[in-house]
């Protein structure tokens, strides 16, 4: 049986969704302000992210959570990429899910930590006045 073609990265995607975040960027900032659109454009991420891993889960998608943190530190790249990839469950990504070197391990593991750290110091720093 011959292998499934991998999952390939969607520019059309991409600039649609690149074209929704710089519309709801400019929107929330000019309703909420620069700090508190922040806060909510961070939240999108944070639950877009949640739902990739849910939704990757649900379509048998290899490597789910690794899909969602991706999303999670560079939503950018990694969440359009997915949209196309939950297109073909079955195509593999070995951009994503290939195994890792330890020393690739330990990079994400480098910036994991830093990304925790910028939001425990965000959240007790607050939004500014």
């Amino acid at each position: 049986m011959p292998r499934p073609e991998p999952a390939r990265f969607s520019w059309q995607i991409f600039l649609s969704v690149l074209a929704g975040w710089l519309l709801a960027a400019a929107i929330t900032q000019r309703l909420l302000g620069p700090a508190n659109s922040q806060w909510v454009l961070g939240g999108l991420v944070a639950l877009s992210s949640a739902w990739v891993v849910y939704d990757a889960r649900e379509k048998g998608v290899a490597k789910p959570l690794r899909w969602g943190l991706g999303s999670l530190l560079l939503w950018i790249v990694v969440f359009p990429w997915y949209l196309a990839r939950r297109r073909k469950p079955q195509a593999p990504c070995p951009f994503v899910e290939a195994e890792v070197s330890p020393l690739g391990r330990a990079l994400l593991f480098a910036l994991m930590v830093f990304f925790l750290l910028s939001i425990v110091i965000m959240i007790f720093k607050g939004p500014p006045r």
